[in-house]
């Protein structure tokens, strides 16, 4: 028996792991929607590679993917990064710095993965506080430095 799903809409969220050699730098999970109630939950871990400019190389349940620092950001609810995700590169990755709530607030990335064609920032993304809205109403920004 042979089971096929096609993904091609999910988000997620990326925080720093433990500094060690070997491990990934950062970890969490992605969700792509399966159906209006099912979820499919995929952990996440991700690489710093270099090769002649620094990038994130993540494995989301064993499908590669690849972000790079977005070197052409308009404005803040554009993503901090963009890649690919899939075997063969066909989805868009995305993602955003952002700072967890609570009194134990973290950085961490928040991601979205969409189909190529889909717009460039997703309705999640647009609701959210931009940076700098945070920082002027006394959030700090992430405090660690992302790829």
């Amino acid at each position: 028996m042979t089971l096929a799903l096609v993904l091609s809409k999910a988000t997620g969220a990326l925080y720093p792991a433990p500094a060690e050699d070997n491990k990934p730098t950062l970890t969490g999970f992605v969700e792509f929607e399966l159906d209006g109630q099912k979820k499919l939950r995929l952990e996440v871990a991700a690489w710093v590679k270099d090769n002649g400019k620094k990038f994130y190389s993540l494995s989301a349940g064993g499908i590669s993917a690849s972000l790079f620092p977005e070197t052409n950001k308009k404005s803040d609810e554009h993503p901090d990064y963009t890649g690919t995700f899939g075997n063969n590169r066909e989805l868009r990755l995305a993602a955003w710095k952002k700072m967890s709530k609570g009194p134990n607030s973290q950085p961490y990335l928040s991601i979205s993965i969409e189909p190529k064609t889909a717009s460039s920032t997703t309705s999640a993304q647009q609701t959210d506080t931009s940076q700098s809205q945070r920082q002027t109403a006394g959030m700090p920004a992430p405090n660690f430095d992302f790829v």
